[in-house]
C-alpha cells in the first residue's frame, strides 16, 4: 500500500507555475490571457487565483529596477489577500521570499 502524497500548500502551488508565467510575461506579444499592462506600459501582470505575477517596473528607483534596466528579467509573485510578496523569479530561477517581520 502506497503512502499518501503530501498536500501542497497554496503558496507551493503558486510556485509551481511561477517560472512558466514569468517566461510568458517576458516574451514579446500576447501571453497568458488576461495580461494587464500596468504602470503606463512599463510592466505586465497576470492574476491567477489569489496570486498576481508582475514584472519589475524598470523606471522605479530600486536595486531591482536597476537590474531590470541592465537586462535581468524579474517577476514578483504577490499573494493578493495579504499583499505579501511571496517569491520572485530572477532570470527563470524561483526565489521564495521570507515573510517580513
Amino acid at each position: 500500500m502506497s503512502s499518501p502524497q503530501p498536500q501542497l500548500s497554496p503558496h507551493q502551488a503558486a510556485f509551481t507555475v511561477a517560472v512558466r508565467i514569468h517566461r510568458a510575461l517576458h516574451s514579446p506579444g500576447p501571453a497568458i490571457p488576461p495580461v494587464k499592462e500596468m504602470a503606463q506600459g512599463q510592466c505586465r501582470a497576470v492574476d491567477v487565483g489569489e496570486y498576481r505575477y508582475i514584472t519589475q517596473n524598470p523606471t522605479k528607483a530600486t536595486k531591482w529596477a536597476a537590474q531590470a534596466r541592465a537586462g535581468k528579467q524579474i517577476t514578483w509573485v504577490i499573494h493578493q489577500p495579504s499583499h505579501a510578496f511571496i517569491a520572485m523569479v530572477l532570470d527563470n530561477q524561483l526565489r521564495p521570499l521570507s515573510p517580513r517581520k
